[in-house]
Order: structure tokens, then C-alpha cells, then sequence
């Protein structure tokens, strides 16, 4: 360095910057370990929601032209050719004897792979993607839940989202016992 403290070759001033950013810098920030999550979909059946596990679902495609069946239970909105495959359509909601205020055409079928067949489950509306801490299951339903979801449902997920303190619970539907009901093993009359 010469009189005026500036490094006289190149290669001292790079050494002089490297002291003088390392001076500067800043510790490196903690990671805090990543929290183990649990991905469902999302969907609502009249004002509910609930919650079934990514691995259950094969597809969600809006709701396809389906053809009736005669003689088979009033839930059943008949077959529907999905990919090449013919797949019995059951609308959830008139199988839990409820009502549903959505336009047909606006309503969305979740294609599930059971065994190995496939049925269409159709419901309301898709809330998209859900993901919650794995510790945020509960194994128990809800008091507020209606009765005629309760024996489908294996428990409930809790989160506190960034932008709000309000606690949200969403039930999760068990689908291997729903499509094992008696009242879907056999869909005719």
C-alpha cells in the first residue's frame, strides 16, 4: 500500500475489498428445521368444508355429460366416460340427503381410484390445494359437524393462517370407508 493507504497491485486491492467485506457482513440467519406437511384438496359441500388426502385423488375434472341408469339409487347421477373409462358418478350431496345451490355446470367430480376401479364423487366446489402441519391432525370430529359426515370423516386438520389469528379446522373425509358403504357397494335399487 503506498502513502495514501491505497493498494498499489491488483491483487491488493481484491485482498484489501475481502477485508473489508468480511468487516461488514453479516452473520448467516438460522434455519429453522422445515416442518413435515400434509397435502389434501379442498372442497365444499353446501356451506361445509372438508378435506381428502392428494393420494385418493386421481383427477378433478369439471362435471362430465353423465348417463342415467335405470333403477339405481337417487344419488347416482348415472355413468360418465372419463378418459376412456366408464365410471359410476355419485353426487355427495344427495347422498347425505342435502341440497346443493350450485349451478350443475359449476360443480366439479373427484375421480377416485379404489381398488381397481374408479368412481366420481361429485361435489360443490374445489378449494384447491390445502396444506397443514402434520402435528395439526386431531384423530377427533368435531361437535359442530353434522352427524350424517361423522362416520366418514378420520379426524380434522387445525392451522392459524399468516394473515389472520383465527384458528381454521377442516374435517377429513375418509374415503376408503365411504366408498366401502354398503349404500355405494351397490348402487341399484
Amino acid at each position: 500500500m503506498n502513502e495514501r493507504n491505497m493498494p498499489e497491485t491488483p491483487f491488493d486491492l481484491l485482498t484489501h475489498y475481502s477485508v473489508r467485506s468480511r468487516a461488514c457482513a453479516l452473520s448467516a440467519p438460522t434455519l429453522a428445521p422445515l416442518q413435515q406437511q400434509w397435502t389434501g384438496i379442498g372442497f365444499s359441500l353446501g356451506a361445509d368444508t372438508f378435506l381428502v388426502s392428494m393420494d385418493d385423488i386421481s383427477e378433478i375434472i369439471n362435471l362430465p355429460t353423465c348417463t342415467k341408469i335405470p333403477r339405481t339409487k337417487s344419488f347416482v347421477r348415472g355413468v360418465a366416460n372419463v378418459r376412456g373409462s366408464i365410471i359410476p358418478v355419485v353426487d355427495l350431496n344427495h347422498f347425505f340427503q342435502k341440497g346443493s345451490s350450485r349451478v350443475t355446470r359449476l360443480r366439479r367430480l373427484l375421480v377416485i381410484e379404489y381398488g381397481e376401479s374408479y368412481t366420481g364423487l361429485v361435489v360443490d366446489d374445489i378449494l384447491g390445494m390445502q396444506h397443514f402441519p402434520l402435528d395439526g391432525f386431531k384423530g377427533s370430529i368435531e361437535n359442530h359437524i353434522d352427524e350424517v359426515y361423522k362416520p366418514f370423516l378420520s379426524g380434522t386438520y387445525t392451522r392459524v393462517p399468516q394473515d389472520t389469528l383465527e384458528e381454521e379446522r377442516w374435517p377429513v373425509f375418509d374415503l376408503g370407508t365411504l366408498l366401502a358403504d354398503e349404500r355405494l357397494e351397490n348402487l341399484s335399487m
